[in-house]
């Protein structure tokens, strides 16, 4: 069974992107990422205006960038935790 392609898959493929990345879920987030970019190829195929294909394409772009961010920021939380364990002193000897 294929799944439709319709905008209001596509918006539900950039919001279930959100919510994983709201969960620091971020292999998820790139999924539904990318199954936003096969959404948004299907309706490329579709004859409608310009206006709506580049629309959808800015938004992919934002939110590619917005996952980057996300991920960058959870790597430098994690860098900066694990720092912080390593140089802990020991001082009961």
């Amino acid at each position: 069974m294929a799944t439709a392609i319709s905008v209001a898959n596509f918006q539900t493929a950039c919001g279930n992107c959100y919510d994983a990345i709201s969960a620091d879920d971020y292999a998820g987030a790139r999924k539904y990422y990318a199954m936003a970019e096969a959404q948004n190829a299907g309706l490329e195929l579709e004859s409608e205006s310009a206006g709506f294909r580049i629309k959808r394409r800015e938004s992919l772009e934002k939110l590619g960038k917005a996952l980057a961010i996300a991920e960058e920021s959870a790597a430098g939380a994690a860098d900066s935790q694990r720092r912080f364990a390593t140089t802990r002193t020991n001082f009961n000897r």
